[in-house]
């Protein structure tokens, strides 16, 4: 078949666009003509894509068409529809694409895109297994009979999705600008649940689902699975049990607390499914890094890292994991808001977090608005920065830093905006 994604450069969408292509279907689409990290993996594969303009004209022979969430009411719909072929919404499609296969669909507010990174390698090692990644990684195959994906709770589109299984990573309030209280987000995760038959939950959440077949892990040891003996200043080193019985020794060389969870979280359910553990993990410290996760880029003596993070728990725990790699040096955060709604929603908490750092810099406002972010500036350690070059003359008398890079959204220039200054 022959398939057209209309936003087709979302993170979704090119994993998805990926996954097409691996079982036998040709894929091409139509996106804004802005530059993406996630369009690297459509160019790796050479899938064409136009951008949108007065004269785009559709293929006329495509098959079905798959549209992205902010597309669903562009002008191209008119000629979608004139078209009289089949379309559906994005989380729709994967629903119903996917309904023949074993599911693990990974939600939570923070560690999706590791965690079904981290399934993806272990799974792969043992059962041929379909991945759809946040981060515009996807991998199919027609003889692929698993397949496990990241779920994204906002605007409630994960409750569309029945898999087999879901894995929680956490639940911190988030998208503000959707879910109006804590309360209304708590409960959207609750109505998803009911749609699997296995829930495995991190224990320091566990209250805040009701399932009748739930599995805690986490590093309490009253969880169902937890860790002993946790060594995180060398990579991560411990025991993994199953209530009291010892089930492996983890070491591996992957840094930070939120890491561990998430690597327990695939043990738990390789564990509970009889799979074999010590296969699927075989050759975990050669996994490739997963996209805009704490991604390196060394120059000189400093290192220059882009990361997702965007709420203040997870800038702290990828500020606390680099200070386990990097104990001796200085660390900066440079933080570029997404939504003006989060940001006022958790101006106290991000604020607090960036006061970690040796220093801190806030970038202008992704989201298009006449505010700005300057709230977020404090007297000490966090400064509000305008462009690159006022960047560039704030550090050039610094050396030996690591260099933080937090946002949703690319920041690719200002990365390599820096780096290069520094060369």
């Amino acid at each position: 078949m022959k398939y057209y994604l209309v936003g087709i450069k979302g993170s979704g969408m090119a994993a998805l666009a990926g996954i097409l292509e691996d079982d036998g279907n040709i894929v091409c689409g139509v996106d804004i003509d802005h530059e993406v990290f996630t369009e690297k993996e459509l160019i790796k594969r050479q899938i064409k894509y136009d951008t949108f303009s007065n004269d785009l004209k559709i293929p006329e022979d495509i098959d079905f068409f798959v549209i992205g969430h902010d597309f669903m009411n562009h002008e191209i719909m008119k000629q979608i529809k004139a078209t009289h072929k089949p379309y559906q919404e994005y989380h729709i499609f994967i629903n119903s694409y996917f309904s023949s296969l074993y599911k693990i669909a990974i939600c939570g507010t923070h560690g999706k895109t590791t965690t079904t990174g981290y399934f993806y390698y272990g799974l792969r090692n043992i059962v041929n297994t379909t991945m759809l990644r946040g981060d515009g990684t996807g991998v199919g195959g027609f003889q692929n009979n698993f397949f496990v994906f990241e779920a994204c709770e906002y605007k409630d589109h994960f409750l569309v999705y029945h898999p087999n299984t879901i894995i929680i990573t956490n639940i911190d309030y988030d998208h503000v600008d959707y879910f109006k209280t804590k309360r209304q987000y708590n409960s959207s995760f609750n109505k998803f649940v009911k749609n699997a038959k296995t829930v495995f939950v991190n224990y320091e959440d566990k209250n805040k689902i009701h399932h009748q077949n739930k599995i805690t892990y986490g590093l309490d040891s009253n969880a169902d699975y937890y860790i002993k003996n946790l060594d995180l200043k060398h990579g991560i080193k411990g025991d993994v049990y199953y209530q009291e019985e010892f089930i492996t020794h983890l070491d591996v060389n992957i840094y930070g607390l939120y890491n561990a969870t998430h690597l327990l979280a695939l043990i738990a359910f390789l564990h509970h499914n009889n799979l074999d553990i010590k296969e699927a993990l075989k050759n975990f410290n050669e996994i490739p890094c997963i996209k805009r996760r704490l991604q390196e880029k060394i120059i000189a003596r400093d290192v220059f890292i882009d990361d997702y993070a965007h709420h203040p728990k997870e800038i702290l725990a990828s500020l606390n994991t680099l200070r386990l790699m990097y104990p001796s040096q200085r660390i900066v955060g440079i933080f570029k808001p997404d939504r003006y709604s989060r940001l006022v929603k958790f101006q106290k908490e991000l604020k607090k977090a960036l006061m970690c750092f040796d220093k801190a810099y806030v970038l202008p406002l992704y989201e298009k608005t006449t505010e700005n972010t300057v709230l977020l500036k404090a007297k000490t350690r966090i400064s509000y920065v305008n462009s690159l070059e006022q960047l560039i003359a704030e550090e050039k008398n610094e050396k030996d830093t690591v260099y933080l890079f937090m946002s949703s959204k690319n920041v690719d220039s200002w990365i390599y905006g820096l780096a290069n200054s520094r060369e």
